[in-house]
């Protein structure tokens, strides 16, 4: 049996980083963790390398470094489900609002959903494809893309929550 305690670290900018994340780690050490898991989002993988306990990381990136383990999702099942969830319900004009066609985990989730189109005897379409760049106003340009088409799509499967929030307004 574990205990799991759960920090979130945020650094705040116009501090001294160093004596931030030298205090982050103290706190750390303190806690007498078996373990930590690490987001790569936030710049501390590299910082915490020197700390005497397993470390892991999860989530989406694109890059972690050898020396640790990784929690990574199944990006491309998690398009190919959603897709065949929409097609389930009768939806047969699905859009696809990418990411970025240069992100990994954008490209597995493209590679999904064009597996399920493909199954299920749905033609790729070009056309319903919007590509943002994890923005909120991406999103925005993405939905006017979409609506400007003369057959618009039944249903839209977007990749980011960033850009879902625009998207959707």
């Amino acid at each position: 049996r574990h205990e799991v305690v759960l920090y979130a670290v945020t650094l705040p900018h116009g501090v001294d980083m160093h004596k931030a994340i030298a205090d982050v780690k103290s706190q750390v050490l303190s806690a007498n963790l078996d373990g930590i898991v690490l987001d790569p989002l936030i710049d501390l993988v590299d910082a915490f390398a020197d700390l005497p306990m397993p470390q892991v990381m999860v989530g989406y990136f694109n890059f972690y470094p050898e020396r640790l383990d990784a929690v990574l999702p199944d990006n491309t099942w998690s398009g190919y489900s959603l897709a065949r969830k929409m097609l389930a319900q009768g939806h047969s004009r699905i859009a696809s609002v990418r990411c970025s066609p240069r992100d990994w985990n954008s490209i597995e989730k493209f590679e999904g959903y064009k597996i399920a189109l493909s199954q299920a005897g749905v033609a790729f379409d070009p056309a319903l494809v919007a590509e943002g760049d994890f923005t909120w106003m991406s999103g925005a340009r993405c939905a006017e893309k979409l609506l400007a088409l003369a057959e618009r799509p039944t249903a839209v499967l977007i990749e980011n929550d960033w850009m879902t929030g625009q998207f959707v307004q």
